[in-house]
This record gives structure tokens, C-alpha cells and sequence, in this order.
């Protein structure tokens, strides 16, 4: 029987703790997938390519490969880009194409890791006091290249009142008493020119903020949506209290991370009786390297794959 290999493939970023949360999580979802041979590869900005993870699959005696964009939701680069990109790759190294696994969207994981990334942003208030001038993190030597970076923009975004979760610690388990009302929350969404992706991620941030019991919430696009960034901003500026929590929704470190960091300390300059708070993006939650695999098991289950 012929050999089904697993493609994860990322969007990319130039950000080597991006890359890096990346290939965490593929590292995650191939003990899971363990022994079918899995390469990650990004669509662009890094290494390894499409062509590169396809040939390395071939290599590995794959015939058959199940594609699984490690994406939220269905808009142009899983619908377009991505599989043009396999389809040309696949011909170039005689492997077949089974189909591919269906966004994360509703996954019941991206609704527990983000609340337990909005944790972690709570964490990094209550370490570090209400009028800290930096997050309290450590920074000792053997510590994950995710933590050590994400250091690097919360002391940079401290100084001006705004924190930032600490990313790995919104990869671990938080069994405290979570009692008591939720501070206003401001999701963040990357943006699409595609009204069904918009619209996905509304139905989205509304079951978020219901499995939280979020009172007063709103969402935000990056790009290609209303209500847009500064819109948002202003909202969640005029909401009653001191603490104002931006959560982007969004897989992994990179430049809309910084974007909306950097927006931010513009932001408490003009609004100073707030303090700030950035959640860290999912990246490597264990929830997610799980549902990841549920998604492959599933696909694998289909009629199109039923000699998986």
C-alpha cells in the first residue's frame, strides 16, 4: 500500500521565534502522528519551502501526501495559494495528492488555548505589579527562544505601560481559581478580503467570549475589515477600568505581533491611566498540536483516503 506523508505548512515569517513556534508545534503533531512520516514547510518568508518538504517526503518513500494548512480559517492561502504551490511541487516529485484538512476555525482547542493565553497576559500584570516598569521574567540561560524574545517586546513595551504575555506560560496549564468579572477584551483578527473568513471569525470571537463569560468584548481587524485596529483601539479605550487586554488571534509571532505592539505604546502615551496588556499569539499550545491531529485522523477517515 502506498505511503501516506503528512505536509504541515505555515504561512512563514521573518521572525526567528515565529519560525520557531512553527516548528515547535510540528515537532508536537508528528510524535502524534508517529510513525507516518510529517515535514513542515512555510509558504514563504522561510526554510523549508513547499518544494523543499515535498522532496524530503519523497526521500522518506512517500507516494500520498495529505496537505494541512496549519491555518484559523479558509481565505486565500488556503484556498489558492497553498494548493497551487503543493500541486506544482507534487508533480515535480511524482507524489499524489489525497486531499487536505479543514482550517482550525471552530476547533474547540483555539478556544481553550486562547483563554489560557489571555491567563498568561493576567499573569504578567499580577507578577509584575500594577505600576511595573517591566514584566517580571526570567532570563536565564537555557530558557525557549520564544521566551527569550517575547521578553525582549514585553520590557520594550513596559516602559510605556503596555505588557505582553509571556508565550510559554500560556502553554502550560492553569488550574488557579479563575473567579470574579473579566476585564474588557479586544480580539484581534489578521484581516481578510474574504467576507466568509471575516464573518467566520465573528462567530468565532462571540463563542470565545461566551466560554469566558466576557461581558464587554469587541473585535478587531489588522487588515481588510471593519470594525479595523484603530476602532477597536478606541473602544477598548473607553471601556470603564484601569486595564485594557488585547488578545491577537493569531498562531504565531511576527510582524503583526510587533504592529500591534508598537500601536500600543503610541496607544498609552495617549491614553496614560490605562495599562496595557498583550496576550501572546497560541503558537505551540499542546491543545493545538492535538486538534491539528484530530484534523489529519478525520481526513484520513474519509472515503478520499480510505486506504490510509
Amino acid at each position: 500500500m502506498a505511503t501516506i506523508g503528512i505536509l504541515l505548512v505555515g504561512h512563514g515569517t521573518r521572525s526567528a521565534t515565529g519560525q520557531e513556534q512553527f516548528r515547535r508545534l510540528a515537532t508536537a503533531v508528528a510524535e502524534r502522528v508517529a510513525p507516518r512520516p510529517l515535514q513542515p514547510a512555510f509558504l514563504e518568508l522561510a526554510q523549508p519551502d513547499i518544494p523543499r518538504a515535498m522532496e524530503a517526503l519523497a526521500g522518506a518513500g512517500v507516494h500520498r501526501v495529505l496537505v494541512v494548512p496549519a491555518l484559523l480559517f479558509t481565505a486565500g492561502h488556503a484556498l489558492r495559494d497553498i494548493p497551487c504551490a503543493v500541486e506544482e511541487a507534487a508533480g515535480r516529485y511524482g507524489l499524489e495528492m489525497i486531499g487536505a484538512t479543514r482550517p482550525l476555525e471552530f476547533h474547540r482547542s483555539t478556544i481553550l488555548a486562547s483563554i489560557e493565553c489571555w491567563h498568561a497576559a493576567q499573569a504578567v500584570k499580577q507578577r509584575s505589579g500594577w505600576a511595573a516598569t517591566a514584566p517580571a521574567r526570567s532570563a536565564a540561560a537555557g530558557e525557549s527562544a520564544g521566551r527569550a524574545s517575547e521578553q525582549s517586546l514585553g520590557d520594550s513595551a513596559a516602559r510605556l505601560n503596555v505588557d505582553v504575555g509571556d508565550g510559554d506560560a500560556a502553554h502550560e496549564p492553569h488550574t488557579a481559581a479563575r473567579s470574579g468579572p473579566v476585564p474588557p477584551l479586544l480580539l484581534v483578527g489578521r484581516g481578510s478580503s474574504h467576507a466568509a473568513a471575516r464573518a467566520t471569525f465573528r462567530r468565532w470571537a462571540e463563542a470565545r467570549a461566551a466560554a469566558q463569560h466576557v461581558d464587554r468584548w469587541q473585535i478587531a481587524f489588522l487588515h481588510g475589515g471593519r470594525p479595523d485596529w484603530q476602532e477597536g483601539l478606541e473602544w477598548l479605550a473607553a471601556q470603564p477600568g484601569p486595564l485594557a487586554v488585547v488578545q491577537p488571534h493569531l498562531l504565531f509571532h511576527g510582524q503583526l505581533i510587533e504592529q500591534i505592539t508598537q500601536q500600543l505604546r503610541d496607544a498609552s502615551r495617549q491614553y496614560p491611566e490605562k495599562q496595557w496588556l498583550v496576550a501572546p499569539p497560541l503558537g505551540p499550545h499542546p491543545a493545538l498540536a492535538q486538534a491539528f491531529t484530530d484534523l489529519i485522523d478525520e481526513a484520513l477517515a474519509t472515503n478520499a483516503v480510505s486506504g490510509a
